[in-house]
């Protein structure tokens, strides 16, 4: 099968370059085989509109950064701020108080072009001077309700961000609000920051914390009028942590600031459009409320995972891009890095399923659903979903920082999954499992160990039985290297159980009793250190990832052998399975798994055991071990709807 595939995937490769203009347009290419189809699962409801954010920092991002490179290093003199009309001749700051009236340069959206527009002080507060153009009307019962709005927004966001910026030293932001005049009423922009208010220097500048508002045809005191308020003042305190780099990018400087927005209370509106196409690069921004949803929810999703102090690091990190987040993860003294919380969020994003390794594979504060869903609280699963009936094959692409998924049903047996991946990306593969076709509960996780050439398989056991559904994941932890790979999915009917054949034991091996089984040490260089199996309780501490489960049915036992007395290249482990009359399983299929320096395991299933119910893995270590360093193993049989685990590990001395 993998020569075959081999042969295909370089075939594969001269078909990428007929796709390659849809591709440079940010479109997947659509397998072709028979079997498959592009569906929306019928259970899925009808999505509602796209809802916009109408940040307008993406529009100015290029001139900003042209300005941070020219002024960022070269402190403002008072002069420029005297003759921005900030201080007085003696260098002090001008007072402002409520009716006093000044112009203020800003952008027009509609015309590109910088204009000048007079704006009266209508409201000072502890944190913010609230000006409007003279050409809007604001009711006063709206700026009195603004004013605590906005000072509420100020501790909330400078709470989990860090202190806002303070160039002209009067501990204020100005808050301008007048009519963008964007000129789309159906996509308008809602508010903006721009970094050349924070260079005194520079062309147009006011020369002071400044943050615009539309007020047509957003209603002043709305939730999306806060909501973008809560949005462009984590702008503010990002760029002047990064000013001299001319401020984070832009897919982690969009999502944090729309987390922002949720952690002032004003919801999930960005999430919307992501989960009906989830192959966008995270890390690569362009124009678009499905980029910004995927920026948003990974943020969210590293929120809930690491909390306020998780934002604060990120946000505090000298870092610009993915060093931000892995600088982060450090500073949190966490053991994950960027790729393998990338990995947990794409998973994230189809299961939901926070019963499940402590809750990373889902959301805590919106939630994924197979049904109806309202586009606020809840939202479809990761459903552009290619579905296919075993046996079938094909090719497929996925963007760097992005995932596809695949859904496998309507055959019973051993499902054999085998993947071949362009030698040069770096892909996390992953089967979901679920006992219920809409993965509501009943979930199960199995990593695919892929090889250097980013080569690998699965052999998932009760396929269409304990498993009608499974769903592979295929992201790319990568920014570089081809997005090609080809991927099999063949059904091996399960062996029916036979009548046993009394047959010699292996070496090692005793009858087990109904109450009590450990795995049976043997006399080599190696000291085990077995986890205790009791029938009708789950093993103790298991693995992160596994569920282990014995029941009153079977109990399993193993026994460890080298290669050779003295080398530690690989080992042989035996399993049996026998119920608690010490009658054995026949055709049980084992699965072991042991754990390097990498939360993805090594992986290897075995034949059907045979009549006595004993199967064999080997287990090659190829140099990854060393003298008195120890290797976590799980065992797992799986045998008639049911599974049953254990867990050990092994030292060499």
């Amino acid at each position: 099968m993998a020569h075959h595939l081999r042969i295909w995937h370089a075939l594969a490769a001269l078909v990428v370059g007929v796709v390659a203009t849809i591709w440079s347009l940010g479109q997947s290419a659509e397998p072709s085989a028979v079997a498959a189809r592009t569906a929306q699962l019928s259970l899925l409801g009808s999505a509602p509109p796209p809802r916009t954010y109408g940040c307008g920092v993406p529009l100015l991002d290029q001139a900003d950064r042209q300005l941070a490179l020219a002024y960022a290093k070269t402190p403002a003199t008072q002069e420029q701020f005297r003759l921005a009309g900030r201080v007085d001749g003696a260098g002090l700051l001008i007072n402002e108080s409520a009716g006093q009236v000044r112009d203020f340069w800003a952008y027009n959206f509609g015309t590109g072009s910088h204009y000048q527009t007079p704006a009266t002080l209508r409201r000072v507060t502890p944190r913010g001077y609230i000006y409007v153009a003279n050409d809007q009307a604001v009711s006063e019962e709206a700026l009195d309700a603004l004013a605590q709005q906005w000072e509420a927004i100020y501790a909330t966001t400078t709470g989990v961000f860090g202190a806002a910026p303070d160039i002209d030293s009067d501990g204020r932001v100005t808050l301008l609000l007048l009519d963008l005049g964007d000129g789309t009423p159906d996509d308008p922009v809602r508010g903006y920051a721009t970094q050349r208010n924070q260079f005194p220097a520079a062309s147009y500048s006011n020369a002071r914390d400044l943050i615009y508002l539309d007020t047509n045809p957003t209603p002043v005191g709305s939730a999306v009028f806060l909501g973008a308020l809560a949005h462009q003042l984590a702008h503010l305190i990002n760029w002047n942590l990064h000013r001299d780099a001319g401020g984070q990018e832009l897919w982690l400087d969009e999502g944090l600031a729309e987390l922002a927005r949720f952690r002032n209370g004003f919801g999930h509106s960005a999430a919307a459009g992501f989960f009906t196409n989830p192959d966008k690069p995270l890390t690569r921004w362009a124009p678009g409320q499905e980029n910004l949803a995927a920026s948003y929810l990974f943020l969210l999703y590293f929120w809930e995972q690491f909390g306020d102090a998780g934002i604060y690091e990120v946000v505090h990190h000298f870092g610009t891009d993915i060093d931000a987040v892995e600088g982060a993860l450090r500073a949190l003294r966490r053991p994950e890095s960027f790729a393998e919380v990338f990995h947990r969020w794409t998973l994230a994003n189809f299961l939901d399923d926070t019963t499940l390794s402590g809750g990373v594979y889902g959301y805590r504060t919106l939630d994924l659903v197979s049904g109806e869903y309202d586009g606020v609280t809840t939202f479809p699963r990761a459903y552009r979903t290619t579905e296919f009936i075993p046996p079938a094959s094909d090719l497929g692409r996925v963007q760097h920082w992005a995932a596809r998924y695949y859904r496998f049903f309507g055959k019973t047996g051993v499902l054999n999954l085998d993947f071949l991946g362009n030698d040069y990306n770096r892909f996390r593969v992953t089967a979901l499992a679920s006992s219920v076709p809409d993965f509501r509960s009943g979930n199960a996780v199995f990593p695919v160990a892929l090889n250097a050439a980013q080569d690998g398989g699965l052999a998932l056991a009760d396929f269409g039985t304990a498993y009608p559904s499974v769903v592979l994941v295929v992201s790319s932890a990568a920014d570089h290297g081809g997005p090609d790979y080809t991927f099999s999915a063949s059904v091996v009917a399960a062996a029916p159980p036979a009548t046993p054949t009394p047959t010699a034991i292996p070496q090692g091996f005793s009858t087990p009793t109904p109450t009590a089984v450990t795995a049976q040490p043997t006399p080599t260089p190696f000291s085990v250190q077995p986890t205790p199996v009791r029938a009708g309780q789950p093993t103790a501490t298991p693995i992160p990832g596994w569920t282990a489960v014995a029941t009153t049915c079977c109990v399993p036992s193993v026994q460890i052998v080298p290669s050779s007395p003295s080398a530690f290249d690989s080992v042989t482990i035996y399993g049996r399975l026998v119920d608690g009359a010490g009658r054995p399983a026949p055709g049980a299929i084992m699965e072991v798994l042991w754990y390097f320096d990498t939360l993805a395991p090594a992986r290897c299933v075995s034949a059907p055991a045979t009549a006595d119910g004993v199967a064999a893995c080997t287990m090659t270590f190829a140099g990854q071990a060393t003298a008195g360093r120890t290797v976590p193993i799980h065992v797992r049989f799986h045998y008639q709807n049911q599974a049953y685990s254990l867990n050990t590990s092994v030292t060499p001395r």
